[in-house]
């Protein structure tokens, strides 16, 4: 069985490893899941019945929303492997929770089984170590406003939209947004002006990005709301919003590609006021 989950695990599957299943012996898995290092995070040397609970613990997903974990008796003597993440300490001495260098075994020190032998936070502990690991998918950007390919946008708009994670939540540290004019975008940044006069020239430099800032409202960390607030009104153009290849959640699940959305904007007040002042001229 043991072997199997190796083989499980090295075709792209994730495995959970809880108390007895980590005895290369008797009730134990065996095998290269709990023999080799880069598998199962803890190795066991036998069983170690007593009343102990939840010690210190990292701030890890895993242990999200786990406060307490008390009168836990199925436990074994085990030691972390060489390359694997610590997560969570027993009172006893022995770790509780670990996770390979791979993060894809987590090895728990904890019976859940028919007889179980403990009170409290487990099984938030546990499922969020399958929701750690067992999620393949990358986020995703939804509710976009002004919406892609939407036109009359005014030009003293805010751009909002969603980051949205259903599994795990967004890495709000690998959101990359920007905007920027098409119309300058489409043309070459450097402008060469001549001086016929002294047969001198000069070289412009222009940009197509648009200038802003960007808040990131992470409340709910599976939609995750953004809103870009421009520093000056956009320009009457296409604005092309785009955010960078790299966006994840936070199991590193990323994009491997850019997110494109565009619309069109109309033309400023300040504009139509002087087309007028010019024909009443």
């Amino acid at each position: 069985m043991g072997n199997n989950l190796a083989d499980y695990v090295d075709g792209g599957g994730k495995v959970v490893v809880c108390a007895f299943g980590q005895l290369s012996t008797g009730a134990g898995l065996a095998g290269r899941i709990v023999d080799n290092a880069a598998y199962c995070p803890l190795t066991s040397a036998g069983t170690n019945f007593g009343t102990t609970s939840l010690d210190s613990f990292d701030a890890h997903m895993i242990m999200d929303g786990v406060a307490t974990i008390d009168v836990i008796y199925y436990t074994v003597s085990c030691d972390l492997e060489s390359g694997a993440t610590w997560i969570a300490d027993l009172a006893n001495g022995y770790d509780l929770a670990a996770i390979n260098a791979a993060e894809d075994v987590v090895g728990f020190n904890l019976y859940p089984g028919d007889y179980l032998a403990w009170t409290g936070d487990g099984w938030v502990m546990i499922n969020n170590a399958i929701r750690f690991i067992g999620d393949f998918t990358v986020p995703e950007v939804s509710g976009q406003v002004p919406a892609n390919g939407a036109t009359g946008v005014a030009v003293n708009s805010d751009i909002v939209f969603h980051v949205t994670d259903d599994m795990i939540g967004v890495d709000t540290s690998t959101i990359s947004f920007s905007v920027e004019d098409s119309a300058k975008a489409a043309s070459s940044n450097m402008v060469s002006l001549e001086n016929t006069s002294t047969s001198s020239q000069v070289t412009i430099e222009h940009t197509s990005a648009i200038t802003g800032t960007l808040v990131t409202d992470d409340t709910d960390p599976n939609d995750v709301i953004c809103t870009f607030t421009p520093d000056s009104d956009l320009p009457a153009d296409t604005i092309i919003c785009t955010i960078a290849a790299g966006l994840a959640d936070d199991a590193g699940n990323a994009t491997g590609a850019d997110i494109v959305w565009s619309f069109d904007t109309v033309g400023s007040s300040v504009e139509e006021t002087t087309w007028g002042q010019i024909k009443a001229l």
